[in-house]
């Protein structure tokens, strides 16, 4: 996660569920260099203490979330990834062929 000029730029996608999970619409961009997934949330000055307490305990390992509701956003952003990248809603694999 880096932090420039209030503009918050993160390749984590459970950090990215966390800022939706409370209300903030980070907007997915490809990385240059490394065609990653990056998510990118500009404060324009508004909610910076709030989003510093959210980082700092999502990075301690103290922000604590309902997990039934975790699990359903980040659901919803995994699909909306993977559309963004053009692969459809579900990773490439192997179907394991029933016996």
């Amino acid at each position: 996660m880096v932090r420039e000029d209030g503009i918050i730029r993160t390749d984590d996608l459970t950090f990215a569920v966390v800022l939706t999970m409370h209300g903030f619409n980070p907007v997915m961009e490809k990385d240059g260099h490394t065609n990653k997934v990056v998510w990118v949330l500009d404060l324009n000055g508004e909610d910076d203490e709030f989003v510093d307490d959210l980082a700092r305990d999502y990075l301690s390992g103290a922000s604590r979330v309902e997990p039934k509701r975790f699990m359903r956003e980040a659901r919803a952003v995994r699909k909306e990834m993977y559309r963004f990248l053009g692969i459809g809603n579900q990773p490439p694999g192997t179907p394991i062929p029933s016996t």
